[in-house]
């Protein structure tokens, strides 16, 4: 669905597995917010055709952090169409090793039990836990192919969290920064550093964004206010599977 267009280019929502996609539209390329889940690779594939684009004008997918319903289609995309990947190389660390194989695996239930919240049918959400990266990028640079976005270090959700700012149309994608339920909005799961993450707030809240754009709820428009008050929610204990684990053997 077509939900914004500016002088720039036009912007649509994609309704994913879980999340919402993005897709940004130029007269001569467009760029994917995010890959969505596994199962989301035909969802964009169906949609492009549906705006009379060709795939091969898909010139770049970047990954905003690893967990299913970011990471997930993109490889599908990168195998299936050459797409290539822009992503930060510290991504592939939080599923290295016994221990992010088991994180991965919890993150993918955690999918399943959202996906069965919202009433989608059971998919194949099997993902790599390492991606392959044509495109590493680092906060406060430019997003390569697309020099119009910069790339802010969003950090807290996971370690390597980034969101995109096109300043020219006050537009950011905020991916899984903050979660909108109804006409509230509140912290993602998990926050793996509650101190990096209100920093996190501060450095979006500090921008000059008229357009929100939320993984997990839509396009918004918030203001400083908003922040503080998911600020105000943020425990000072990381919220993470082994802490939530704890807490229930604890009960």
């Amino acid at each position: 669905m077509l939900i914004l267009e500016n002088d720039t280019f036009r912007l649509h929502a994609l309704d994913g597995y879980i999340a919402t996609l993005y897709l940004v539209e130029y007269p001569e390329k467009m760029l994917l917010l995010d890959g969505g889940c596994r199962c989301d690779a035909d969802t964009v594939v169906t949609y492009i055709k549906q705006i009379n684009r060709s795939i091969d004008d898909l010139k770049l997918i970047v990954i905003t952090h690893p967990h299913p319903d970011h990471s997930g289609g993109a490889p599908q995309l990168q195998t299936l169409y050459n797409i290539p990947i822009a992503a930060s190389l510290g991504i592939n660390d939080w599923y290295r090793g016994l221990s992010g194989w088991l994180t991965q695996q919890t993150d993918i239930l955690l999918t399943y039990y959202v996906a069965r919240k919202k009433k989608r049918p059971w998919k194949d959400l099997r993902f790599p836990r390492s991606i392959s990266i044509n495109y590493p990028i680092v906060a406060g640079k430019s997003l390569p192919l697309f020099p119009d976005w910069q790339l802010l270090a969003t950090p807290g959700h996971t370690t390597t969290d980034c969101s995109l700012v096109h300043k020219t149309e006050s537009v950011a994608y905020l991916a899984d920064l903050l979660i909108g339920l109804g006409s509230r909005y509140h912290p993602p799961y998990p926050i793996a550093d509650p101190t990096r993450y209100r920093a996190s707030l501060d450095s979006i809240s500090a921008e000059d964004i008229t357009h929100c754009l939320l993984a997990h709820h839509g396009l918004h428009t918030l203001d400083r206010s908003t922040f503080e008050q998911v600020k105000s929610k943020v425990s000072d204990r990381p919220q993470n599977h082994r802490n939530s684990i704890r807490g229930w053997f604890r009960c």
